[in-house]
Order: structure tokens, then sequence, then C-alpha cells
């Protein structure tokens, strides 16, 4: 196969079609794409292998509910990495890690959120959307993991208009409360975050 303008990597351009990019974000790139066996559009996300990155794919491999974004496949190949910070591609193919996800066709919360906020019957909706976020974080709480960076671009519409959590690159169990560093985006953490100890209350603060 050969390379397009967004991707290199073998097994990407052999089993997918119609690549397009629709994100990125600190931890890598995000596309849409369709997969040439069942014609289906999915998200494949594109992160630069290291050790902690495994930790997402570990994570959404054993989470299986209707408000989680919905695991498929993942696997290793070699590619070239746009850094988010600079938007420079790198010069070389560096190994990645590519995890094959749910597509949300609605986009984030946070795009539906800028749509919607002055339309009539918002709170109503937002309440209800609300409440799909609290049973989704209480099933990943259910399997002793925390997020550690919950926030309105990390959660996603389905077609039919069901709320999605995603994005697990800071998943963690909640037997690993001690932290080095913290960890989330700033403007979202829970104040335990800036110490040293938090567990699942931090996915409840608002």
């Amino acid at each position: 196969s050969e390379e397009n303008e967004y991707t290199a990597d073998e097994r990407f351009l052999k089993d997918y079609k119609n690549i397009e990019p629709i994100g990125q974000g600190g931890f890598g790139n995000v596309f849409k794409a369709t997969a040439k066996t069942d014609e289906i559009t999915y998200a494949v996300k594109r992160v630069e292998l290291k050790k902690k990155e495994k930790r997402e794919v570990q994570g959404l491999a054993g989470l299986q509910h209707e408000n989680i974004v919905r695991y498929y496949c993942s696997w290793e190949g070699l590619d070239y990495v746009t850094y988010p910070d600079s938007r420079q591609r790198s010069q070389t193919k560096r190994p990645c890690l590519f995890i094959q996800i749910e597509f949300c066709e609605q986009g984030t919360l946070e795009d539906w959120i800028e749509n919607n906020r002055q339309n009539w019957g918002y709170h109503e909706r937002a309440q209800k959307k609300f409440l799909q976020i609290l049973e989704g974080v209480n099933y990943i709480h259910s399997k002793g993991l925390i997020h550690r960076d919950l926030k309105p671009q990390n959660i996603f519409i389905s077609r039919d208009d069901k709320i999605k959590i995603g994005d697990f690159g800071l998943v963690t169990s909640v037997a690993y409360e001690t932290l080095t560093e913290n960890r989330g985006t700033k403007s979202y953490m829970a104040p335990e975050q800036f110490f040293d100890k938090y567990g699942k209350e931090e996915n409840g603060f608002e």
C-alpha cells in the first residue's frame, strides 16, 4: 500500500479506506476510517508507542457499557507522528499504537454544549446527558478504575444520542492512589489531583 497524507502504516492503509483526521490532542491523533471488510466507519486513534500508552488499551478492553466508547481492536505499527504542540511531523517513522474504537457521529459533548446552550430545552437535555455520564462513571468505578481526565472534550455522543465516555489515556487503578505528579486537564481536575492521594471521589468533582 502507498502512503497517504495522513498515515504510512501498512495495516492502516491495507485494512481501511477514507482515512481522514477528526481530532488531535496531547495523546495523539484520531482518524475517521472505514474498514474495508465490513464497510463500517470507526474512529482510529494513533499514539506514539510507550509503555504508558498501553494502559488505555488495557483499560478500554475490559469495559463494556452503553455509556463507554466501545473498543474493537488495536495493533502496533510504524508511522510518522504529528506533535500536538508544534503540529510538526516527525522526520522518521516511529513505533505507534493504533486503537480502533466506536465512531460517535455527533462529536464531543463540548461541541454539543456550544451548539445547544442557547436553545429551548437545553437544561433538561443536559441533565439527561449528565445522568448518563454518572452511569458510565459508576461503571468505571465498579471495575476498580478511575478516569483522571473526565471533561467535555473526552465525552462523545453517538448517532442515537447516547453519551460515550472516551479517551482512557490516563485511566488508572484505584489501588494506585499515590502519584508522583498530578495528571489531568487543570481546569477540570478535582482538588485531590493536585495533591498526593485521591480515589473514586475525584470523578464526581464538578
